[in-house]
């Protein structure tokens, strides 16, 4: 996964940093933080750049192309020299949720990966919206990928019904064990009649069917990887990941 994030780490008079491109990830520009007194007079024409500790020198303040590692900063006015270390180093990985706020409004919360975020949400496959919530949702599948300014990708689902919070927030759903291999048991903490699905990373209806309050379902037959468990009723709609070892 691509990345970018700065950290920095002190060494004696650092004066400088490395400052990532909104547009271009990969590349950085060197930057004054606080000048030592003998660069305070010197026009940035005047001035060389390296990233190898001195080895080379570049009159450029931008580098391109730059990978997780950590870097000797040297900048040179022709007599004296300041230096810096910074650490480029890989972020975390991008992840993204929906959740059903009490204004009926589907939002987005997104960790990890490098902001800005864009966003692309269907709705039963089809394309809906970019923006980072859905305002009064229609019953439906809702799909939302999410990107990251390095090209990184997450995608969750959400599958809503128009069905009081109050109400869902009463009922409880498990899937266990998970992971599994074999078999797993789908329970609701209410009697009642359920319909659920089990869903593919992208999408697909694997397998679906009709539960009282509990349900033992074999997966034997399925291949290894992420799945989602729905389970949909007068008084429901959860859905929960489950892994297929």
């Amino acid at each position: 996964m691509p990345r970018n994030n700065t950290i920095w780490t002190s060494a004696q008079s650092e004066g400088w940093e490395f400052v990532p491109d909104p547009n271009n990830p990969n590349n950085y520009t060197i930057n004054s933080i606080i000048f030592d007194s003998t660069f305070t007079n010197i026009a940035p024409s005047q001035l060389q750049y390296s990233i190898d500790a001195g080895l080379n020198y570049q009159i450029d303040s931008i580098f391109y192309g730059l990978n997780p590692d950590t870097f000797n900063i040297y900048v040179s006015n022709g007599t004296c020299i300041d230096s810096s270390i910074v650490i480029i180093d890989q972020p975390t990985a991008l992840s993204s949720n929906i959740s059903l706020t009490s204004q009926n409004q589907l939002v987005s919360s997104v960790s990890g990966g490098n902001p800005p975020y864009n966003y692309y949400w269907q709705l039963n496959n089809q394309f809906l919206s970019s923006a980072s919530f859905i305002l009064n949702p229609q019953n439906g599948q809702y799909t939302l990928t999410v990107g990251d300014v390095n090209g990184c990708f997450d995608t969750t689902y959400y599958f809503y019904t128009n069905v009081s919070l109050n109400e869902v927030n009463d009922i409880q759903f498990q899937v266990y064990p998970n992971p599994s291999d074999m078999e797993v048991i789908l329970s609701v903490n209410q009697k009642g009649d359920y319909l659920y699905n089990i869903i593919s990373y992208d999408g697909n209806v694997i397998l679906k069917g009709e539960m009282y309050n509990e349900k033992k379902v074999d997966i034997s037959h399925l291949a290894s990887g992420l799945y989602f468990v729905q389970v949909s009723g007068d008084k429901i709609n959860k859905v929960i990941k489950l892994m297929v070892k």
